[in-house]
């Protein structure tokens, strides 16, 4: 009898307990349910806060790119790999995007100094037969009135005609298939030919110089340093050094000279064709140079060496690249 109350008292206290639970369970699913909720609206937030400021910085970098304006130095603090993917890939877009306007404004600049250069020439090159064969005939006259009148004629006439052979090739990319040159040939070439008692033209090289180029254009490129370089120490004598070192993917040529080098705020701007310290100088001297390493697939690069005189480094690679850059 007594296991038998006790038995039915357990029972009406489950019972009692088991109404109490389902009375109450809704009231505590709410309550989880809104502290689940509660919990997520934060968490949400904070992700989106997180997310959502770099995303804006980086769309005002897309802005930014549009108006081809320089990207700042730092960046959104991403720290998702993925947004910081897209910010690497914004800044690499950004200086891609800014070479090819550098080098679409120097090819069009190139394109109009070409038309410009090739119509002079064409305007110096009619007259000059006429003048010239006139000049020669008063400067037969040794004796006559009209001699030394005539010889300077000449003189001036021959300077007009390296100056309308200088703009005919400004633009003008070397043609026709390259040949394996002897960049230390074509150097000893050059210093026996320029090389005076007042300025001596030496010759270094070291390792294999040889290149596929276009003989012609390279050695009138070298010759244009060459003889700047004996130019500028005309008066007061001095010296050029021209070397040249090969390694397996080029072969560097190097000119150097003891005169008092270039100012430092015309280092980058000595390429540019409408730029020179001559007195008679057209500007296009070093244009052409540059244009033509280029086109061999080259590099330049103006600067002082460590004397103080001017140094001009070229680069050409073994074997030319078939590009046209510098047009």
């Amino acid at each position: 009898h007594e296991a038998l109350s006790e038995s039915v008292r357990l029972s009406r206290l489950f019972t009692f307990i088991a109404d109490r639970f389902l009375a109450v369970l809704p009231i505590v699913a709410l309550v989880i349910g809104v502290l689940v909720a509660a919990v997520a609206l934060i968490t949400a937030r904070l992700l989106a806060r997180g997310f959502g400021r770099p995303v804006e910085e980086l769309v005002a970098w897309t802005e930014i790119i549009a108006r081809e304006e320089p990207l700042p130095a730092g960046g959104p603090a991403a720290e998702l790999e993925e947004l910081q993917a897209l910010q690497a890939a914004l800044r690499a877009m950004a200086d891609d995007l800014e070479v090819g306007r550098a080098k679409a404004i120097e090819a069009a600049q190139t394109r109009s100094w070409s038309e410009l250069a090739r119509r002079v020439a064409h305007e110096i090159k009619n007259p000059l037969t006429s003048m010239r064969m006139a000049a020669a005939s008063l400067a037969r006259e040794e004796n006559g009135p009209h001699a030394d009148a005539a010889a300077v004629l000449l003189e001036e006439i021959a300077r007009l005609d390296h100056m309308a052979r200088t703009f005919s090739q400004y633009g003008r990319m070397p043609e026709g298939p390259t040949s394996k040159v002897d960049v230390g040939e074509l150097l000893e070439s050059l210093a026996g030919q320029h090389s005076s008692e007042k300025v001596s033209v030496t010759v270094q090289t070291e390792g294999d110089v040889c290149v596929e180029a276009h003989f012609d254009a390279l050695q009138r490129a070298i010759r244009n340093l060459t003889v700047n370089a004996v130019e500028a120490q005309a008066d007061e004598g001095g010296w050029v050094r021209l070397s040249a070192t090969g390694d397996d993917e080029a072969v560097t040529v190097t000119v150097e000279d003891g005169g008092t080098g270039i100012p430092e705020d015309m280092l980058d701007e000595v390429w540019r064709p409408d730029i020179t310290t001559k007195r008679h100088g057209t500007g296009l001297g070093l244009a052409i140079v540059r244009q033509t390493i280029l086109a061999h697939g080259g590099s330049v690069e103006a600067g002082n060496g460590p004397d103080g005189g001017a140094a001009f480094m070229l680069r050409l690679p073994r074997h030319p690249a078939d590009t046209n850059e510098g047009k």
